[in-house]
C-alpha cells in the first residue's frame, strides 16, 4: 500500500468518526433539523472528498493519455459543484435543516485533515512518524 492509500484511508476513517460524533452530540444536545443539517452536510463532504480523490487519481495516475482524462476530470470537477450546490439549494429550500448546522457538516472533512496533520505533528515530535 503506498504512503498516499494509508492516508487516505486513514482521512476517511478520521472523516466518518467526526461525523459520528458531531452527529450523535447535536442528537443529544440540540434539535433535529440541526442534526440532521450535520448528517446530511457530513455525507456530501465525505462523498465529495471521495469523487475528488478518484477524479484526482484517475486523471494524473493512470496509465492511459494524460490529456482527455484531464479534460475528463475538470468537466466532473465543475460537474460535481453544481450537483453538489443543486442539492444543498433544495436541502435549504425545503428547510429540512439548519443551515449552521450544515455548515458544520460540510465542514467535517476539514476538521478530519486539521486532526490528521496534528495528530502527525504530534507523532513526528515523539518520533513515531517515519
Amino acid at each position: 500500500m503506498t504512503d498516499w492509500e494509508e492516508t487516505y484511508k486513514d482521512l476517511k476513517r478520521r472523516n466518518w468518526f467526526i461525523l459520528l460524533l458531531l452527529g450523535s452530540l447535536s442528537a443529544v444536545i440540540l434539535d433535529h433539523a440541526f442534526t440532521l443539517g450535520i448528517i446530511l452536510g457530513g455525507i456530501i463532504a465525505i462523498l465529495n472528498f471521495d469523487v475528488l480523490q478518484r477524479i484526482i487519481s484517475g486523471a494524473f495516475f493512470g496509465n492511459r493519455p494524460k490529456r482527455p482524462k484531464k479534460i475528463i476530470g475538470i468537466i466532473i470537477f465543475y460537474l460535481r459543484f453544481t450537483v453538489i450546490g443543486i442539492i444543498i439549494f433544495f436541502l435549504m429550500r425545503r428547510n429540512w435543516l439548519d443551515p449552521i448546522g450544515l455548515t458544520i457538516g460540510l465542514s467535517v472533512v476539514v476538521i478530519g485533515i486539521v486532526s490528521f496533520g496534528i495528530s502527525n505533528l504530534f507523532k513526528a515530535k515523539h518520533g513515531e512518524a517515519t
